[in-house]
């Protein structure tokens, strides 16, 4: 018998701002009597994935999670948005690492046409010096 490794596909869960009362609170993902939903992971407690519109309502309620809540502003905001900064960062990184990849193409083109025709002009300028050293020269 093999064990294979179940990767969760999760995301972290955020509590909604309010700017009316300048506080944080809880917004279930699920919708009810959905299935097949995507996993939610709540920081408050390790471990703790939800997967239901009732298991975040049964959550919620809990001491520790109500804690969470409460010092979200303090301790989780600012690596939220870090976090959200660094994924945008690293978007824009690939976009203009592709930009960049496509103007070394162009620009490798270039020189390989700069240098084809630099060979077609040296070519031409070895002809008419062939050309006049043959006039210069007297005929014996």
């Amino acid at each position: 018998m093999s064990l294979a490794l179940v990767t969760l596909d999760h995301e972290l869960y955020k509590p909604r701002f309010d700017p009316e009362t300048n506080q944080y609170h809880d917004e279930n993902p699920f919708r009810k009597h959905s299935r097949k939903n995507r996993a939610y992971e709540c920081r408050c407690k390790v471990g703790t994935l939800l997967m239901t519109h009732s298991q975040f309502l049964t959550h919620r309620q809990t001491k520790t999670h109500r804690k969470f809540i409460e010092s979200y502003e303090t301790y989780y905001k600012d690596a939220d948005r870090a976090k959200e900064e660094i994924k945008g960062l690293l978007v824009e990184n690939e976009r203009l690492k592709r930009r960049v990849q496509k103007c070394e193409g162009i620009i490798q083109i270039r020189d390989h046409e700069i240098s084809f025709l630099y060979g077609i002009e040296k070519k031409e300028e070895d002809k008419e010096e062939v050309f006049e050293d043959a006039r210069q020269e007297p005929l014996a």
